[in-house]
């Protein structure tokens, strides 16, 4: 809740600096912005007609936590087209300076789990469960093992 009190006691130094953030983005020629509805998850980067998400993780206590892996690619026009190291330097620092508005920013590199990894993670859950996985058609579904092994549907 502390952090709740200290939200609230700088609320008009938030909005200024927000305003002096989007004035800059304006005079520079590219937007960054967390959607109206989104509850915190991504933050929208546009210049021109290039745009991309990156995912982001806002806490109160602990400031916003941004993917730098979703920052590799642009989204729009040419989707999966690899940004240029000068470029991923500036889109990185331009979003981190407007996510600063939020609280600390922390760069997270840590690797996408691949889908191997999270099929493997999936398994192991649920057979912890008293499921077994099982392939259909291609497609992975986990049914519930009867007590005496046999498949229930």
């Amino acid at each position: 809740m502390l952090w709740l009190f200290r939200a609230l006691l700088g609320l008009p130094a938030y909005r200024r600096r927000k305003r002096q953030l989007i004035e800059k983005q304006k005079r520079e020629g590219y937007t960054v912005e967390i959607p109206i509805g989104s509850r915190g998850e991504e933050v929208v980067y546009r210049e021109g007609d290039k745009r991309l998400q990156a995912l982001i993780h806002i806490d109160g206590e602990t400031g916003v936590r941004l993917d730098t892996h979703s920052l590799r690619e642009w989204q729009a026009p040419e989707r999966g087209k690899e940004l240029t190291p000068e470029e991923y330097e500036l889109v990185l620092r331009r979003v981190s300076e407007y996510l600063s508005i939020e609280g600390e920013v922390t760069l997270d590199d840590t690797p996408p789990t691949t889908a191997e990894e999270s099929r493997a993670y999936m398994k192991d859950l649920f057979e912890r469960q008293g499921f077994e996985m099982a392939e259909e058609e291609g497609r992975v579904k986990f049914v519930r093992k009867s007590p005496e092994g046999a498949r229930e549907t």
